[in-house]
């Protein structure tokens, strides 16, 4: 994806704050915003600060290849972003295990997490998200070894709820056109099946 064709654009921010209710100041400041392209490169991870505070920029990979946290362990707050979003789930397809990856997150001492959409959120959420691709894992594993289709699959009883489906974030923030938690179920099954 081409960020300067993209978002760097006035035109392309102008696109995205316009998916945003006028009665919240969202628009305006996207709008604002100045956007940059990174000038340091990280192969693996990088302290900043002084001893005692510093601050951890780490590539983790999951969503791109490119995915890193920010984690400040005195403030106890961990950046995931696109990695754990609040407002719909993570798309399983761009991760090669998210169970492994919030796994390692869970291992941070958090107070606070700084997610990629949606509002901040705790740790609580991330071990919810976590129990949730167990759950889906092992709900999927045994719909794929009854050769179940994804459409059967879509539709079956036993399908695990998305714990966080019905908060208010959810539809403002995946859009209109996405259907985020159809995409993360098929991703997985996906993935599991070529497996």
């Amino acid at each position: 994806y081409d960020l300067t064709k993209g978002y760097l654009r006035k035109k392309g921010l102008e696109e995205m704050a316009a998916r945003y209710p006028e009665s919240i100041d969202t628009q305006n400041i996207i709008k604002k915003t100045k956007l940059f392209l990174p000038n340091k490169i990280v192969k693996d991870e990088l302290l900043l600060g002084p001893k005692g505070n510093e601050i951890l920029f780490k590539l983790v990979g999951g969503h791109n290849d490119g995915s890193a946290i920010v984690y400040i362990e005195s403030e106890k707050i961990l950046c995931a972003g696109d990695n754990l979003l609040e407002c719909y789930p993570p798309l399983q397809h761009e991760f090669n295990n998210p169970i492994v990856l919030l796994k390692d997150l869970e291992k941070y001492n958090i107070r606070y997490i700084i997610p990629g959409h949606g509002k901040i959120i705790d740790k609580s959420y991330l071990i919810e998200v976590r129990k949730y691709y167990e759950q889906m894992e092992s709900f999927l594993k045994q719909a794929i070894t009854q050769q179940l289709s994804i459409e059967k699959v879509l539709k079956h009883p036993d399908l695990p709820k998305y714990f966080a489906q019905d908060s208010p974030d959810w539809s403002l923030s995946a859009g209109p056109e996405g259907n985020w938690l159809t995409y993360l179920i098929e991703g997985f099954y996906n993935s599991l099946k070529k497996k």
